[in-house]
């Protein structure tokens, strides 16, 4: 039955195909997509896309026919060597609601041997990030070329503009995973932030590994805040962030790494085998992390190093001033013991008074921490007489 030029309907065996853009998929998409090709490229070696003749230009594109026709199935759409995000939208919103059974990843070629970059500007404006998730579910942003381990960065996430996000959840986003990309902070901005003013039941399940967490790189570095993982402080507690994983990660130059404030935060939050330390003596250092979690949340943080100018607290020592690196609280009501264990705090050079970790709250473990490197004399230190101090605690639990 012909509807028009250029367009049909097919029923075969209760099969439904539309044709939109010159693109014709079966309702419900499934398998390996083509993103942003060259007028002549190569499918790695065993893929074969779904629209290897008609690819989409850019994401967004992409994401509006996921949008239109749903998923059937898990859905790949794979960034092509060439791809250029300047015709993407500003801000890049994705709100596909999948499922278990029906994950979207979007992840570079294996064969990548350079960095693909996806940036735009923002500013204060409002909260979206380059990225934004809204309400969506069941998404991983994957930048892993070649082996695919952990390091193999092949995807930049950039705000190239004036304060605002990188990256950001909200509206109950759940499922959320960035692995292997490099996510740029601009000038006054953060890297990653979660709101908890909208949305019922907070942002969930969102985890962040093997990725790099810095100052935008397209410019020389400025005297001012560029935070890491932020959420927002609220005055109620009917919506709450849950579940939160940050493993394997690097946090170069943040001023803040970590800022967890206020009601609005709760479960299980994971930071695990992280390396937080300074390359560069500008933006001015304000913390590692700041973590206050409500309600009956547990924090962990265990195998991660502070300090130095590189990873594994290795390089030359972290310049700072009088400053306090490390502030964990957990509230009474906390469902399990918190932990601070097994971390390491070296290669630290202070010129004022230094409190190295300070907890509030109830119910932590530390143990089985290391706090300057026995092998190296002077490791960390503080001029003109001021002093050190290693734990401060306060604690109101029975």
């Amino acid at each position: 039955m012909r509807l028009s030029a250029n367009k049909f309907i097919l029923v075969t065996a209760f099969l439904v195909t539309f044709s939109f853009a010159n693109k014709a998929f079966a309702i419900g998409l499934q398998g390996v997509y083509c993103v942003g090709p060259s007028a002549a490229y190569i499918p790695p070696s065993g893929v074969t896309y779904v629209n290897a003749n008609t690819p989409y230009n850019k994401l967004g594109d992409a994401y509006s026919d996921l949008t239109l026709n749903g998923a059937a199935g898990q859905v790949i759409f794979e960034l092509q060597n060439d791809y250029n995000s300047a015709n993407e939208p500003n801000p890049l919103t994705c709100a596909y609601q999948g499922s278990i059974n029906k994950q979207l990843t979007i992840r570079v070629r294996k064969d990548l041997t350079g960095v693909l970059v996806i940036e735009k500007p923002r500013s204060n404006a409002d909260i979206f990030g380059v990225l934004n998730f809204d309400a969506a579910s069941y998404i991983t942003i994957d930048g892993s070329k070649q082996s695919g381990s952990c390091d193999t960065v092949g995807l930049i996430i950039r705000n190239n503009g004036f304060l605002g996000n990188t990256i950001s959840c909200e509206n109950d986003a759940n499922h959320i995973t960035v692995i292997n990309a490099q996510v740029e902070i601009a000038q006054g901005g953060n890297a990653f932030f979660l709101e908890t003013n909208t949305g019922i039941a907070g942002n969930d399940n969102i985890t962040v590994k093997c990725s790099t967490i810095k100052p935008r790189t397209d410019q020389s570095l400025t005297g001012s805040s560029y935070s890491g993982f932020v959420t927002r402080a609220i005055t109620t507690s009917t919506c709450q962030n849950d579940s939160i994983t940050i493993r394997n990660c690097k946090f170069d130059n943040c001023h803040y790494s970590i800022y967890i404030q206020g009601t609005g935060d709760n479960g299980r939050w994971n930071i695990l085998n992280n390396h937080f330390y300074k390359s560069s003596s500008i933006p001015p250092f304000g913390s590692f992390m700041n973590i206050a979690v409500n309600d009956t949340a547990t924090i962990k943080i265990e195998g991660n190093y502070f300090g130095g100018s590189a990873p594994f607290c290795g390089g030359a020592q972290m310049q700072i001033t009088n400053f306090s690196p490390i502030n964990l609280s957990a509230s009474a009501s906390s469902q399990y013991n918190s932990s601070f264990s097994n971390n390491f705090i070296e290669n630290i050079a202070a010129s004022g008074s230094i409190y190295l970790l300070q907890v509030n709250g109830n119910a932590f473990n530390i143990d089985s921490n290391t706090i300057g490197n026995p092998a190296v004399a002077d490791d960390i230190i503080t001029t003109g007489g001021y002093s050190i101090n290693c734990l401060t605690y306060s604690s109101n639990h029975n």
